[in-house]
């Protein structure tokens, strides 16, 4: 069930923009101590990307250190209203929040009796999809995944133009 939250999240991410961009916001590079991970690449096909429906994605990004947690991240979502772009606020750990240990949130998500329990694309590809992640490139050729159909607050941000910021 957490594998279809995963990709209910990347969907709306995506849904209704005309194109995929990803630029890098590393405000000094790569030696900045704070920067921990600058994604190279990354393609999704189709897009935009339809909900429900299926979904080719492919990508390359560096791990800058190794990543064992306790990890926070601050999550920025903006939706366009009435030409303007609003940021959504956090309800229920969604939208615009702040995680203050994301390796634990992804070891409850992707782990079946305390054991990790990856998606299939992911375990294809040999990547992992809990903490610790070591120093490194990784990189996901093509893989496919299944966009369930939305509903509540996914629904809700997938129903217009989305720009997300980590």
């Amino acid at each position: 069930m957490a594998y279809l939250g995963v990709v209910t999240v990347i969907a709306c991410l995506l849904c209704h923009a005309t194109s995929l961009h990803i630029q890098d916001c590393m405000k000094n590079g790569r030696s900045d101590v704070n920067n921990i991970v600058h994604v190279n690449s990354a393609t999704v096909t189709p897009f935009p990307v339809v909900v429900p429906g299926n979904v080719d994605v492919a990508g390359n990004l560096d791990v800058l250190k190794n990543i064992t947690g306790p990890l926070q991240m601050h999550l920025s979502v903006q939706r366009k209203f009435l030409g303007l772009w609003v940021t959504v606020p956090c309800v229920s750990n969604v939208g615009s929040c702040t995680y203050d240990d994301v390796c634990s949130m992804l070891s409850s998500s992707f782990s079946l009796n305390g054991a990790p329990n990856c998606p299939a694309q992911l375990s294809n590809e040999g990547l992992p999809c809990n903490c610790p992640f070591a120093e490194g490139r990784y990189t996901m050729n093509q893989e496919h995944f299944k966009i369930p159909e939305m509903s509540g607050v996914w629904s809700w941000l997938a129903s217009v133009s989305t720009v997300v910021e980590l």
